[in-house]
């Protein structure tokens, strides 16, 4: 000790005498001033450890907060899991669930805090401190093992939680537009305001937010398209409110007449915020040729064809849908949340090792652990808002950067994408994604975008499979035609029948089924495309 005044007591002198000391420092006694500190040890009465680790040597009630820790942060989950699977999440007050919510992130928070003195319990006490001695352990370490033990059990158990293979591409918001263009700012402007909240709310709950956009009932039902012109006047109108309020993303819903479909190819030309589509039913020649045209006028009167990133034909598609251009809103105001969810399957199915059952499984439990704690914010943000909560689409939505789908299919062994076995796998993702026990809407099923996944890209350039491939796959998958590219001079009537059979799937099997083609001015089948769109890939352009 640096004070010369204090003396070793006997009691210290004594246990030193006598053989083995509990640790290997120096006998300080203890004072203010000095780091080492006695404390007490059965066998040999005393023995001294550095202040800071003092804690972690005293009666055990780490130990016993560790195990109290270790059952609660089990329970909860569990409960929320049995709420939700039995219906009864729904029907708490918003007040309880924003309770059941915080508490499990005050539970995180402290389990992170656990971290930290376990490894300080591991790390920094010598082992010297935890004395080895002829009749065994001493009571002043045999805690330290068994709350130590459970305090990194705790952490590894949060850490897992918390690790977030998805992201969520979007929020979007439904709201109702009437003819009435005063009410349009003060509309937009409250479902902007709501999507700023909520995508707050997510980011502090470590969630990504890639987008969060805008979507409306049919602007066949707030333009007056009898006058093409003051129709577009008002559509400019629109955007400029969209500009102010800062909404980088609207989809004002599917056209439903030709008059809509010659409206809405205005509406993209104009502006790249707004988005639209345009419904085709079964059997619906005039429509579908009239789309057909479309899509070719907006591949040659756009920078590049991109334009038609904003477009798509939609077939048999219902309001809700979170993903875009084939969303649009009826009723009250709601929302719903799309996600990227390319790391999900990955993480699954290269985890089954060839296992089909075992890949279904994984993939099923995988994207309920990573959706449930979206879903419990969607229900908590829903009632206090006066918006709605819609669910989660929960398709498969790669990215360019995310790790390709192709390499997870092959993962499981049955050879290259567009291989036999090919059909079977896209009908075992969605028949996973369809059984996740969560509120799901749009699509839900399995995205096949060649122009949005770099494997696709890389096999489509093999000619691992073509258009007639992915209408098969259309069956049992979620979306349809997604950003194929076709040549720029392709017969519009080509494109019309193509129209006809996603139509024909979508009305027989009962499902959601959108078609966005990309025909590419100047390119013909087997070119590569030059899209400089960062959210796209470039690929050979398919023959039709």
């Amino acid at each position: 000790c640096a004070s010369a005044s204090h003396t070793i007591p006997r009691k210290i002198r004594e246990a030193t005498a006598r053989g083995p000391r509990c640790c290997a420092l120096p006998a300080w006694p203890s004072c203010p001033a000095s780091p080492i500190v006695p404390l007490a040890c059965p066998t040999h009465h005393s023995f001294h450890v550095h202040r800071s680790l003092a804690p972690y040597s005293r009666k055990p009630a780490l130990y016993y907060m560790s195990l109290v820790a270790l059952v609660a942060l089990l329970l909860l989950p569990l409960l929320g899991i049995a709420l939700r699977r039995l219906g009864f999440w729904q029907l708490l007050p918003s007040s309880l669930q924003a309770l059941l919510l915080a508490v499990q992130q005050v539970i995180r928070a402290a389990v992170a805090l656990c971290l930290h003195l376990a490894f300080a319990s591991l790390l920094h006490c010598p082992l010297q401190v935890a004395c080895s001695i002829q009749q065994g352990r001493s009571s002043c370490c045999k805690y330290r093992l068994p709350y130590t033990t459970g305090f990194l059990f705790l952490t590894a158990m949060s850490g897992a939680e918390s690790v977030k293979l998805l992201k969520v591409r979007t929020i979007t918001t439904g709201v109702q537009l009437s003819s009435d263009s005063a009410t349009w700012r003060e509309i937009i402007r409250t479902a902007a305001a709501f999507n700023t909240l909520t995508a707050s709310t997510l980011q502090e709950s470590g969630f990504e937010v890639q987008t969060t956009r805008i979507s409306t009932n049919s602007f066949e039902e707030y333009l007056e398209l009898s006058d093409p012109a003051a129709a577009l006047v008002k559509m400019r109108e629109l955007d400029a409110i969209l500009t102010e309020e800062n909404v980088q993303l609207f989809n004002a819903g599917p056209a439903t007449s030709t008059a809509g479909v010659d409206l809405a190819v205005e509406a993209i030309k104009l502006s790249p915020r707004i988005s639209c589509s345009a419904k085709v039913n079964d059997l619906d020649w005039e429509m579908a040729l009239h789309v057909a045209r479309a899509v070719l006028r907006i591949g040659a009167e756009t920078e590049g064809g991109e334009g038609n990133f904003q477009f798509c034909a939609s077939f048999n598609v219902a309001p809700g849908v979170p993903f875009f251009p084939a969303a649009y809103h009826a009723g009250e105001p709601s929302f719903a949340f799309g996600c990227e969810t390319s790391e999900v399957i990955a993480a699954s199915l290269t985890s089954a090792k060839g296992d089909m059952a075992s890949a279904r499984n994984m993939l099923l439990d995988c994207m309920h652990e990573q959706l449930a704690p979206l879903e419990e914010l969607g229900h908590a943000l829903s009632q206090p808002n006066s918006f709605e909560y819609g669910g989660i689409d929960g398709s498969i939505a790669p990215n360019p950067s995310a790790t390709p789908l192709t390499d997870s299919f092959e993962s499981l062994g049955l050879g290259t994408f567009g291989s036999p076995g090919t059909l079977a796998l896209c009908a075992l993702v969605t028949s996973a994604l369809k059984a996740v026990p969560l509120t799901l809407c749009g699509y839900t099923g399995l995205m096949l975008p060649p122009l949005e996944d770099a494997g696709l890209a890389r096999r489509a350039n093999e000619g691992s499979y073509g258009i007639q491939d992915l209408l098969t796959y259309s069956a049992v998958c979620g979306i349809g035609l997604d950003t194929v590219p076709i040549p720029g001079n392709v017969p519009e009537e080509k494109v019309a029948a193509l129209y006809l059979d996603v139509a024909a799937l979508a009305f027989r099997l009962r499902k959601p089924l959108s078609a966005r083609l990309f025909p590419t001015p100047g390119k013909s089948a087997g070119d590569m495309t030059e899209f400089k769109n960062p959210h796209l890939c470039n690929a050979q352009v398919f023959k039709v």
